[in-house]
């Protein structure tokens, strides 16, 4: 969403999936994100974001 990936985006879809987890590179660092389907529907995210990279939800 900036350059040198200095805010990103995160929106999980899992499908039919219990959990997806993975890794994006940015200049700054890797980011690591893991999505998890709770037993009431609702998913958890987890993000781990280098010092500088702006993470919006949704």
């Amino acid at each position: 969403m900036a350059p040198g990936s200095r805010v990103i985006k995160i929106e999980p879809h899992l499908g039919a999936l219990e959990f997806v987890e993975g890794t994006f590179p940015t200049p700054k660092g890797v980011v690591k994100i893991k999505h998890r389907r709770l037993p009431n529907g609702k998913i958890k995210t987890e993000v781990k974001a280098p010092r500088g990279i702006k993470v919006i939800r949704h």
